[in-house]
């Protein structure tokens, strides 16, 4: 009771000048408190087929707000046995 929840999705593209092409689109009910995991729902580019799940975990900030930080852990390639991907990344 004492956490929220909310849906979100997101496409996360990686466009020229980065080391990987294409977008990840991850969806999923993240909490308020504590971690969540989000399932990777689809894939373009370097990124076609994959499997995976986003780790979202909220930092509370001295000035009242709140960040969030995330973990993208993809599996890729033939069978998705390819290479294993980690991108971590914060947003606010």
């Amino acid at each position: 009771p004492d956490n929220n929840y909310g849906q979100c999705s997101w496409t996360l593209t990686f466009e020229q000048g980065t080391r990987y092409r294409g977008s990840v689109t991850v969806s999923g009910r993240e909490a308020d408190l504590g971690s969540s995991a989000l399932p990777v729902i689809g894939g373009t580019g370097d990124f076609f087929g994959a499997v995976g799940v986003l780790t979202t975990t909220p930092l509370p900030q001295e000035s009242g707000g709140t960040l969030f930080r995330q973990e993208l852990q993809l599996r890729v390639g033939p069978n998705r046995r390819g290479r294993s991907l980690r991108v971590p990344g914060e947003t606010p």
